[in-house]
C-alpha cells in the first residue's frame, strides 16, 4: 500500500470540497451547501494567503485532507498555524492517515522561524478525534471559542 502526502492544488477541487463536507457531516451532523464550499475551497487554493490544503493518497486513491491557515499572535511573535477541515474516508481510518498529515504540516512549520505553534479545533464529543490529536503530541487547551455569524 503506497501512501502519498502532499500540497493540495486545484485538482482535488472535487475530493477537497467532499471531505469538507463529511467532516461536517460526521461531526456536527450538518449538511452544508455545496455550492459555497466550492466557492470557498477554490478561493483558497487560489490564494495561498488563506492558508493551504495537505492531501493523503492511498494507491493513488483520495483518503483525506486538512486545511492549514494561519494567524499573527502578537504574544508569542509569531503565527500560529490553525489545522482545519480535518477529515479521513472511513475506509481509510485507524490507519495512521492523519498523524502522516500532521506531521507533514508540523515539518512544515518547522522549516520556518515565524511559525511558533500548530493548533486545530474539534468538537468536544468528538472523543475519536480527540485521541488522534493526543497521539500526535497535542494537547487540550483551557479556551472555549466564541463566534458571531456574519
Amino acid at each position: 500500500m503506497e501512501t502519498v502526502i502532499e500540497l493540495g492544488s486545484v485538482q482535488y477541487l472535487n475530493d477537497l470540497v467532499d471531505s469538507a463536507l463529511l467532516m461536517i457531516l460526521d461531526s456536527e451532523e450538518k449538511n452544508l451547501d455545496r455550492e459555497t464550499a466550492m466557492r470557498g475551497v477554490k478561493a483558497a487554493l487560489e490564494n495561498p494567503s488563506r492558508g493551504f490544503y495537505v492531501v493523503a493518497k492511498i494507491d493513488g486513491q483520495f483518503a483525506g485532507s486538512l486545511f492549514v491557515n494561519n494567524f499573527w499572535l502578537d504574544l508569542m511573535a509569531g503565527f500560529v498555524w490553525w489545522i482545519n477541515c480535518v477529515h479521513v474516508r472511513k475506509e481509510y481510518r485507524r490507519q495512521g492517515i492523519y498523524e502522516l498529515m500532521y506531521n507533514f504540516v508540523r515539518e512544515k512549520a518547522k522549516s520556518r522561524d515565524d511559525v511558533v505553534a500548530l493548533r486545530l479545533l474539534v468538537h468536544p464529543e468528538n472523543l475519536s478525534a480527540k485521541s488522534a490529536y493526543v497521539k500526535t503530541g497535542m494537547s487540550e487547551l483551557p479556551y472555549l471559542v466564541f463566534q458571531e455569524r456574519l
